[in-house]
């Protein structure tokens, strides 16, 4: 059965994708299959160039 988890932040700088990467990580550990993804809407710089967060979940 599939589940959604839904990581929000409550500010800027609050260390959320540290945290997301960890949860990912453990989940990774237990076997469990997940995907990842970030809001479309979110503002950032660097143009077609994937964001550091994308980089290093791709990189497992």
């Amino acid at each position: 059965m599939s589940r959604i988890i839904m990581l929000i932040p409550t500010g800027t700088s609050v260390g959320l994708t540290s945290v997301s990467l960890g949860v990912i990580r453990a989940m990774e550990r237990k076997g469990v299959r997940l995907s990842v993804f970030k809001p479309i809407a979110q503002p950032r710089a660097g143009g077609d160039a994937p964001d550091q967060t994308t980089t290093i979940v791709r990189a497992k």
